[in-house]
C-alpha cells in the first residue's frame, strides 16, 4: 500500500490543464481520472501526484519539488507553467551553495514549485529517478511507488 499526495485545486478544470502541461514536459502523464481526482505519473498506471477538487479556500499552502534529469527540463518546466499561467517566483539558475540548477514559480492555487536538477550526476536524496515530492504539508510520511521515504510537515503558516 502507498499513500498518494493529493493537492487541493480550486478550480478542477483550469488545474487539470495546467498539471497536464507543466508534467507533460518531463514525461509525466495523466492516469486514473475520477470525478474531481485526477492522478499523474511517469509510469503506466503508477502515479505518483494527484490533484482533487477542494473547497476554494484552503488556508495551508504547499511547497513541491520537482527533480529533473537536466537543466533544459528545469527551463522546459519553467516556461511551461508560466505560459500557462503560473507565478514566477525565480528564473531558472545555477544555485549559490549547491551543485544544481533551479527554478520555481507558483502554480495556479499559488503553491510554491522548486523544480531543480542536481548536477554532479547524481539525484539529490539517494532517488534512482526524479519524483514530484510534496515538501510542506500536515504532518506524515510514507513510502513512494519507488519505495523511497517521503516526509511530509504542516508547514505552520496560514
Amino acid at each position: 500500500m502507498y499513500a498518494l499526495e493529493t493537492l487541493p485545486v480550486s478550480d478542477f478544470t483550469k488545474a487539470t490543464i495546467f498539471w497536464t502541461a507543466v508534467l507533460s514536459t518531463v514525461g509525466y502523464a495523466p492516469q486514473h481520472q475520477f470525478p474531481m481526482l485526477q492522478a499523474f505519473g511517469k509510469s503506466p498506471d503508477r502515479p505518483s501526484f494527484a490533484i482533487g477538487q477542494g473547497s476554494g479556500n484552503n488556508p495551508y499552502k504547499s511547497t513541491f519539488r520537482l527533480q529533473v534529469e537536466s537543466d533544459r527540463e528545469v527551463e522546459s518546466v519553467f516556461r511551461k507553467a508560466i505560459t500557462a499561467g503560473g507565478k514566477e517566483i525565480q528564473k531558472p539558475r545555477n544555485s549559490e551553495t549547491a551543485n544544481i540548477y533551479t527554478a520555481a514559480f507558483y502554480d495556479l492555487d499559488a503553491n510554491r514549485v522548486e523544480v531543480y536538477y542536481q548536477k554532479n550526476g547524481g539525484l539529490a536524496g539517494g532517488y534512482e529517478k526524479p519524483e514530484l515530492v510534496n515538501l510542506e504539508c500536515r504532518a506524515a510520511s510514507y513510502l513512494d511507488l519507488q519505495g523511497n521515504m517521503v516526509e511530509v510537515f504542516y508547514n505552520g503558516s496560514a
